[in-house]
Formats: C-alpha cells, structure tokens, sequence
C-alpha cells in the first residue's frame, strides 16, 4: 500500500480515537491537505496532523480555510436544531439520514461534514413540511425522483427524502420500497424515527455502494463505515450478512470489509484490497466526474439491455425531457401542461441560439454509451463484486414513482 494512504489511514485515527498519534511522513503532509479538500475531510485531517505532532505553520491559508469550513458548519448545526423545532411544534414525522444521523459518532460535528443535510418526510405531511420550510427562510430550489430541494443562504441546504433510495437505482430500490418500514419512533420524540443499529449499518452501506456503482466514493463513507463497526461491535452480523445477500451484496460486502481492515487494521492486502482503497481515495468526495459519465452509461445499458437501446432512449430523453423535468425549468407547465410540446420546441431553439455547449457535452455523453465503455466499466465492477440488475423498468417507472410532491 503506499504510504499515502497509510498516512491518511493514521490521520483519521489520531482525529477520531482518543489517545493515538500515529506518526506521519512528512513529505506526504502536503498531499492529505489536498485530499481532505477534495474529500471534505479536511478539519478531521488537520486535527489528526495536529495529534500526529505536525508543524503546519506553513500551511496558514488552509488552516484559515479550515476555520471557515467550521463555522459553517456551526450555522448548520443551528439550522437543522431550528428545523426540527419547527417539525416537532407542527407534529412532522421525520428521520434523519446519513451524516446527520453520524455526526454523533465523531469526537465533534466539524469532523463529519456535510454537503447538505438529508432528511426523510411523508408525501401526506408535505404541506406541513412546506410551511415550515418557508417560515424559517428557505427557498425551493429543485425536485429529482427521491428528495426536493430547500436552501437558505449562505451555507444550507436541505434535501428532504421521498425515498431513502432513487427508484432507478431498481436493484436496491426493491429491498427499500416501503421507506419507512425500518424506522421506529423515538421514545422521547414520538415524530422523530430512527433505524435499528443493523439496519442503519445496512442502509449506510447500501447508500455507499451506491455512489461506488455511480462512479465512486470518498473517505467519509468508508471512515463512516469503519468507525460505525468500531463503536458497534455487538451488532447482529448475522442478519446483517443475510440481509446483504437479499441485495446481491454479500460478495462486495466482504470485498470492502477487506479493504477497510486492510486500510485501518493492518489487516492481509491482496490486488483487490489495493484496487479498493485507489478507488476510496482517488475518487473524490462523491466520485471522478468522468467515471461518474461513464458508470451512468453503463447503468443505462444493463436497464436497456443494449448501449444501442440507451443511446437511443437518451438521445430522445435529451431533445424531449419528461413532463417531471420540463415543469421544473418551466413553471408554466404546471397550470398549463397542455403546452409541453410548445416548451419542447421553446427549449430546443434556445440550445441551438444559445447553449451550444450543451449540445457538445450531450454528444459527449451519448459517444459513452457503446459497448467497449460499458464492457470495460462491467468487468471493473465483477472485480469488486458488483453488477447491475436494473431490468424491471416498469416497476421503476410508475406515474407514483415520478410524480412531484412539490408542485402537483
């Protein structure tokens, strides 16, 4: 393993452990600042390089960058304990996902960042949601087939969950279709829901394998996974294993688990182990965009059965966007729907007048949908253990699956 990644491995240690300060070398100081960056890890990294005894005088700026990542960190914390005030006082049931729900395994909030914070509602309280919402300043921004979008500047933003998994992801989609069936109410806080342990780990990891499929994940999942095992030693593993297999996961399940203990532990390295822990830290926070390009035509060819059949599809799903899509850049659609073929046209002459370049990227996308890209991206994934069963499109598709919560 390179030393790189050995660094960064003791890096998180020394930030999340009490007691460790693993040395580190010093020509690689510069490198982890750069990948705390790119993964937005960077207040985890730099308290770790503290514990490790690193001078980082000559790294001022990044320092002070750091400072700000943390402050707006603060004011998410603040905004989030405002929302779920305002959820409480109007009875909103809801859940906290994915780093929201992890802050609380991390020595302090700074150290597991968040783009945004993820929150799962009802479609039968949305109303209610919406109210609140507007009341504490946040302004509707987007709808994409599992979550709609609020922000409130400078630094919120909040994606409130239909689904705790996009129904085109349909493979994994299956095991999650009922979205509340793993939650339970709080015993203090009735409106609030929480998952089991092991069926938290379950879904954290299936929401990482997810990215990994589409291009790739960043340390925060993996740290996220390895320190949830840490503190969570008694979990029922058993089921947890079961239930794995239920999602076609068991193999890659094993495969990470590998490479986290070969990366944390000191655990066997093997050429997929190293593979493994490239992929975590070359990738970015949420994967590299051309992978990312390039799993999205692969997915598109295993749900067509053909990288001919998707190229097709997505070159008529370019020129003419579903109803769902076509509201959003054009509100007019949702009191008049009647003129989508107008809007169809509208949009078309204005790509040609003025966005030419999206023209050029849209080619771009469609030349990676042929069978040499996708081949090679398949043959990456069976490696690791995955594949793509996505051939149930009209399970994913239904009008409910598609339909806006928001405007209609």
């Amino acid at each position: 393993m390179k030393t790189l990644y050995q660094d960064i491995a003791a890096v998180i240690q020394n930030a999340v452990l009490p007691h460790s300060a693993l040395p580190v070398h010093e020509e690689n100081i510069g490198a982890i600042l750069k990948i705390g960056k790119k993964h937005q890890t960077l207040p985890m990294l730099l308290d770790g390089l503290y514990k490790a005894g690193v001078d980082l005088s000559a790294w001022e700026d990044t320092v002070m960058y750091a400072l700000q990542i943390i402050a707006s960190d603060n004011v998410q914390a603040d905004c989030l304990s405002r929302l779920q005030k305002a959820f409480d006082e109007k009875n909103v049931d809801y859940a906290l996902l994915k780093g929201s729900a992890l802050k609380k395994m991390y020595p302090s909030s700074e150290m597991r960042l968040m783009s945004d914070v993820d929150i799962l509602i009802r479609q039968e309280q949305y109303d209610a949601v919406r109210q609140c919402m507007e009341q504490l300043g946040y302004t509707h921004t987007g709808e994409s087939n599992h979550e709609i979008i609020w922000k409130k500047k400078p630094y919120m933003v909040v994606e409130l969950h239909k689904r705790v998994i996009p129904s085109y992801n349909e493979d994994y989609y299956r095991y999650y279709a009922d979205p509340w069936e793993k939650f339970k109410p709080d015993a203090q806080k009735p409106n609030q829901y929480w998952m089991n342990r092991e069926d938290e780990y379950i879904y954290l990891f299936t929401h990482m394998t997810k990215h990994f499929r589409d291009g790739g994940i960043g340390l925060r999942h993996i740290t996220d996974l390895w320190l949830y095992r840490l503190q969570n030693s008694d979990l029922d593993w058993a089921y947890i294993e079961a239930e794995m297999e239920k999602m076609g996961l068991g193999t890659f399940y094993k495969n990470v688990e590998q490479a986290i203990c070969a990366l944390f532990s000191g655990g066997a390295e093997t050429q997929l182990t190293e593979y493994m822990i490239e992929r975590f830290v070359e990738s970015g926070a949420y994967g590299l965009r051309e992978k990312c390009r390039i799993a999205d035509a692969a997915k598109k060819s295993a749900r067509e059965g053909s990288a001919q059949t998707a190229r097709r599809k997505q070159k008529w799903g370019m020129l003419f966007p579903a109803m769902f899509y076509m509201k959003q850049q054009y509100p007019i659609l949702r009191k008049l729907p009647f003129l989508l073929p107008f809007m169809w046209l509208y949009r078309l002459v204005n790509i040609l007048l003025f966005k030419r370049s999206k023209i050029r990227k849209g080619q771009k996308r469609l030349n990676q949908i042929n069978d040499d890209v996708t081949s090679a991206y398949y043959q990456e994934l069976r490696f690791v253990g995955l594949q793509y069963d996505l051939q149930d499109q009209e399970h994913a598709q239904t009008a409910e699956r598609v339909k806006s919560w928001h405007n209609d």
